[in-house]
């Protein structure tokens, strides 16, 4: 192409970085010249990373049935020919705001090997022209200019209105959907104001005829799938923006010469592949036994699996605990992905515990639903990188050849950013990382694509509050827009949070389909056809467990010596015992004054412990209470809520404070889980609940909120005659204590329960009105990486994480000795992360100051644990007991 023909968008760099002599591959167009510190300027022209990143849209798409079938459901367009170039239209015009001096200015020796013919003297540019210049909110706002010059249709404004939404998703890539224009001319002469209004001119033109686009035919955007397209080309971007996207061109080509070798480019480097974007190829649909381990047949729940179709919607799995809700959900997703209708799966779970459980999980179930080229499975929460198996899979990403046949892996590029967690085959994370993707943070978008390609399976989704079902309710609504799939599964959901859910996706009033209250229960909502409510046939066996139960009442629902008593002698009988105390300072007085009267081991596991500490608390717990746990001599575990979901532990007597209904059947689960040999005195299950004899249930109400829950589930307790029936009581019981009709007659609630139940109640509204607000208000986002937008996703201020350190040291030294002035920032940040504890915001008034996120404590060793006192308080901490807290009677 001889440069005298070239047009004038060709004079404007796109993508540059410094690098020293000779130059390396990345430079485009030129060599670049040296600049004052020696080093070599390599850039790409602008218009030609425009085609890339259309190139890597397209090239995925055309590989990616799936995505595909997802973009064209969210444009609501049957033609590929036109979703292929509609993305590869407004791909080409992400950056269209660096058509402009002062980004172009913004390295001045690239603009004046590209620009020959400028002359200096007529720029007027200060500093604060090239700083403050945003290319992508000034992109977004000169299309609307230019296409009014460009266009004279009779209803322009509708056409640009029609437009905005299109422009401001792919224009939002560094970030943020900008939702105003805004635009100031730069100090420069005419002649420079001329050039660029030529070459955007002049590129709007071009490449609206490039790809056929009739602009008046494009499919609008909706508030809900618009976010879904900003990640879509979010991620292109930072594809062909990486040093693997390599493309030399020495000499200026056409536009269709260039796309062409962009995407056999693509193609023949496999970047898409390597990245783990694309996966390997679905292993075809084997019924799920081929889920279950060696020999098993499908029980319960299990069995209905085969009568659902593999067609797009929610479904909702309601089953007692470990009854094989998870294969069930894996087997529908493997139908899906199947089909095409999906290309990854996105597991999201309550805790960080509970998402290092189903990674080991989804590890050993992968090469059954993937076949080919590793399969990249993405371990996201906020600790993942402590996680054995996850750097295990990270390592196998970073050595492994990415064709290997059945390998799990994890590709180094997905893991080199959070925003990007979400873009492998197999992704599990805790809820948080989904609802980030519908709050403001940063690039937020980039995680709904992730999530709406994918079948998004919620585990827990009875144990959310208001707030964030607020938040998840959006992003049912994005994944719906876009005739996505979720599933859904609990084992305690009320009927009002389910048709809540229901709602979100389309509207519709379920509450009395038929078979919609039995239980265990599997709905299918399919996006188009007729919802289904399968449940067992009268007659199957269920599985069902009756546990035993009986309720000790006292003042401060605490054990009494009697209780002591019991439990020492059933550790001495060789039996498993479980204590599960709602409160951290509870857990640890019940521990010291049990190992007090027995001399059978007695562990503690809870929160407060330094996280390196707690990594091993967990472990420990899963190895002497767990399935293949060794019982030779009886012992006890006290344990606080860190046992209550998704830890395959087994007792043979659990002793419970009292907690919600739906949060003790979750502890029951915990008891006689397993098929084992047990003591004599504990074939059958057996549960003893501390509770209180008076209507104010103190800490306990602080901690679960609703006075009413916690009335009635300590009357169901008192009236069910000593045993509960499952998985019957998991409906009945749920619907009794969460319903919102009042008691009456003997069992008639106390004024005082009421009146605290509808102030919180009340509380719990507002709050799901403040997350809906979040989610559409348009407020400046967050970084994420910044806590406070974490806290976007609770609704309340972050608990507080304190870092013991040793006291007298001249420069910060953790308790194992590590000191600050040997490690490098990154590493040190590590340590601190290991080494944090997290305690309750209300501690805030009398800690010392927070200092870059932390709260440094100095303790000294004193009597074999360490110790730190303010006033009349004083805050320990060993291994075995974790942070206690102490306070003198003044």
């Amino acid at each position: 192409m001889n440069s005298v023909t070239l047009p004038a968008y060709y004079n404007y760099w796109g993508k540059a970085r410094r690098g020293a002599s000779p130059p390396s591959p990345l430079s485009t167009c030129g060599e670049g010249e040296y600049n004052t510190d020696g080093n070599r300027w390599e850039y790409h022209l602008l218009v030609y990373h425009c085609l890339d990143v259309a190139a890597v849209g397209r090239v995925w798409l055309e590989n990616d049935r799936a995505l595909l079938q997802r973009i064209s459901s969210a444009l609501n367009c049957s033609s590929k020919e036109d979703v292929l170039n509609t993305i590869g239209l407004f791909f080409a015009l992400h950056d269209f705001g660096k058509f402009d001096i002062r980004f172009q200015s913004k390295i001045p020796e690239i603009r004046n090997i590209i620009w020959k013919n400028l002359n200096e003297s007529d720029l007027l540019l200060c500093e604060n022209d090239l700083s403050g210049y945003d290319h992508g909110i000034s992109g977004y706002s000169l299309f609307i200019k230019y296409f009014k010059e460009l266009f004279a249709f009779e209803n322009i404004e509708d056409e640009i209105e029609a437009l905005k939404p299109w422009i401001a998703a792919v224009a939002g890539h560094h970030g943020s959907i900008p939702k105003q224009t805004h635009w100031v001319e730069p100090l420069a002469e005419n002649t420079v104001f001329t050039h660029d209004r030529l070459s955007r001119k002049q590129w709007m033109k071009d490449i609206l005829a490039f790809f056929h686009s009739d602009i008046q035919t494009v499919k609008p955007l909706t508030t809900e799938t618009q976010p879904f397209i900003a990640g879509f080309c979010s991620v292109c971007d930072w594809i062909a923006s990486s040093e693997d996207f390599v493309l030399l061109e020495k000499e200026p080509v056409d536009l269709n010469t260039y796309f062409k070798r962009a995407k056999e480019h693509c193609t023949r480097s496999e970047i898409l592949e390597k990245f783990g974007v694309v996966g390997p190829r679905v292993l075809k649909y084997q019924g799920i036994s081929t889920l279950l381990p060696d020999n098993s047949v499908p029980q319960q729940i299990q069995t209905l699996i085969e009568n659902i179709q593999a067609t797009p919607g929610i479904t909702i799995i309601e089953g007692s605990t470990g009854s094989g809700k998870t294969e069930a959900a894996l087997a529908i997703a493997w139908k899906l992905l199947d089909a095409g209708h999906v290309d990854s799966i996105v597991f999201a779970l309550p805790t960080q515990a509970t998402a290092n459980a189903m990674l080991d999980r989804i590890k050993k179930l992968a090469s059954k639903l993937f076949c080919g080229q590793g399969v990249n499975l993405v371990l996201a929460h906020g600790k993942a990188k402590y996680n054995e198996t996850f750097e295990k899979l990270k390592k196998a990403g970073r050595t492994s050849n990415f064709k290997d046949q059945g390998i799990a892996q994890c590709a180094e590029w997905i893991t080199k950013s959070k925003k990007l967690v979400f873009l492998g085959q197999i992704g599990v994370c805790t809820i948080d990382q989904v609802l980030l993707g519908v709050v403001p943070v940063r690039h937020n978008f980039m995680r709904t694509f992730g999530t709406v390609k994918s079948v998004l399976i919620v585990d827990e989704v009875h144990a959310y509050d208001r707030y964030m079902y607020g938040l998840l309710e959006a992003v049912l609504s994005r994944q719906k827009a876009a005739n996505g799939s979720a599933i859904l599964l609990s084992a305690t959901l009320p009927a009002k949070q389910k048709q809540e859910l229901f709602n979100s996706w389309n509207g519709s009033d379920y509450s009395n389909g038929a078979n919609s209250n039995l239980y265990p229960l599997l709905s299918n909502i399919p996006n188009t056809g007729k919802p289904l409510f399968l449940s067992l046939p009268e007659g199957i066996n269920t599985r069902g467990k009756t546990v035993k139960i009986e309720q000790v009442k006292n003042n401060d629902s605490l054990p009494d010596d009697s209780l002591y008593e019991r439990i020492t002698d059933a550790i001495n009988d060789g039996a498993a015992v479980g204590v599960v105390c709602n409160v951290v300072d509870v857990a640890q007085s019940i521990t010291n004054i049990l190992r007090g009267k027995c001399s059978h081991p007695v562990d503690l596991f809870h929160s407060r412990y330094r996280f390196k500490d707690r990594q091993q608390k967990e472990k420990n717990a899963i190895d002497l209470y767990g399935k293949t746990a060794v019982r030779a001599d009886g012992r006890v575990l006290v344990a606080t809520q860190v046992i209550e979901q998704s830890l395959d532990l087994d007792f043979d007597w659990m002793i419970t404070q009292l907690c919600p209904i739906d949060l003790l059947f979750q502890r029951l689960g915990r008891l006689h889980r397993h098929n084992r040999e047990r003591p004599e005195n504990f074939s059958t299950p057996f549960c003893t609940v501390l509770s209180t004899e008076k209507n104010d249930f103190g800490a306990h109400e602080l901690i679960y909120g609703d006075t009413r829950v916690l009335w009635r589930s300590r009357e169901m307790v008192g009236t069910c005659g000593g045993e509960i029936q499952f998985p019957g009581a998991y409906r009945k019981w749920i619907e009794i204590v969460y319903g919102a009709e009042e008691w009456l007659g003997e069992n008639c609630e106390p004024e005082s329960v009421v009146g605290k139940s509808c102030a919180f109640r009340q509380m719990q509204r507002q709050a799901w009105f403040e997350a809906q607000q979040i989610v559409t208000d348009g407020r400046t986002p967050w970084e994420d990486t910044d806590a406070a937008a974490i806290s976007l996703t609770r609704g309340k201020e972050m608990g507080l994480n304190v870092v013991p350190v040793i006291a007298d040291k001249v420069t910060v030294t953790l308790l194992d000795g590590e000191c600050r002035n040997n490690f490098n920032e990154y590493d040190w940040a590590e340590l601190l992360d290991m080494n944090s504890i997290p305690v309750p915001v209300s501690w805030k008034d009398w800690l010392p100051r927070m200092e870059d996120g932390y709260i440094f404590i100095s303790m000294d060793y004193l009597e074999n644990r360490w110790i730190w006192k303010k006033g009349n308080r004083t805050l320990t901490y060993d291994t075995d007991y974790g942070l206690k807290k102490m306070e003198d009677k003044e």
